[in-house]
């Protein structure tokens, strides 16, 4: 059988309308020696992905759900993880309605202050870059003349970045203040690095990989239509601010007056 590969959304839901929910993408392959996407034994990719936030590795002394903001939900089973089937959909082509959907409960935070809502820690990942390179040349297909009557682009040549295909990232907040943030830098805290450190290097954990029901996070690029296996992970020490591109909160959450 082909290797499976799965697109995880999870959510995370606010209890304020002035808070985004949080929303991540991961995408995860099936590698052991069960390539199907068998989400019956014991080493399930939501359990993997609900360790992230709940649980503590090695090198962790608090889980990632302690920094969260207490303003995102801690009700049972609110969070969910919704899973789509993309195993023959690598070039990025439509893959249809998710096939699963799991919920857990997000753990308790410290109850302190919520940092301001698009606050968030960027965790970035890669995969082994071998032999490719970080920038190459890339030829486009020559347009025609009707084509480019019609609007094309004309021929132009431009680059690739091949390794940015084995990259990936993604953001996680809004945090709670103090324990979150170091108040002489505004840097991240030495304690909320160490722990998500711990934290991303367990969620790409490929040691595993002879268990017949391991999944492994992996960088999807669906212009090269593969997926690789991240083997490097950083947390960045300065916070992220996320905008959502979504009906601004204001809109949603207050009346308008009319002028007098």
């Amino acid at each position: 059988m082909t290797q499976q590969v799965c697109r995880a959304r999870i959510t995370i839901p606010s209890t304020s309308d002035y808070v985004d929910q949080v929303s991540i993408n991961l995408t995860l392959e099936a590698t052991g020696s069960d390539t199907g996407l068998d989400f019956s034994t014991s080493q399930t990719p939501q359990a993997k992905i609900e360790a992230f936030f709940n649980s503590t590795v090695s090198g962790q002394t608090n889980p990632m759900s302690y920094y969260l903001s207490n303003l995102l939900s801690r009700s049972s089973d609110a969070c969910t993880i919704t899973w789509t089937d993309v195993t023959g959909h690598l070039d990025g082509t439509p893959a249809g309605s998710p096939f699963r959907t799991d919920t857990f409960t997000l753990g308790s935070g410290t109850g302190e202050f919520p940092m301001p809502a698009g606050t968030g820690l960027c965790f970035g990942m890669r995969a082994d870059y071998g032999t490719a390179i970080e920038h190459g040349p890339m030829t486009e297909l020559p347009s025609t003349d009707d084509a480019i009557d019609q609007g094309a682009p004309p021929t132009h040549l431009g680059q690739e970045r091949p390794r940015a295909r084995l990259r990936g990232r993604f953001y996680l907040g809004p945090m709670n203040g103090s324990v979150a943030i170091n108040n002489s830098t505004g840097l991240v805290s030495d304690a909320l690095m160490a722990d998500a450190a711990a934290a991303v290097n367990g969620l790409i954990d490929t040691a595993n990989t002879v268990s017949a029901n391991q999944f492994n996070v992996v960088a999807w690029s669906r212009r090269a239509s593969t997926v690789n296996p991240f083997t490097f992970y950083f947390v960045n020490e300065y916070f992220a601010y996320q905008r959502r591109r979504a009906d601004v909160s204001e809109n949603r959450v207050h009346d308008w007056n009319a002028r007098v």
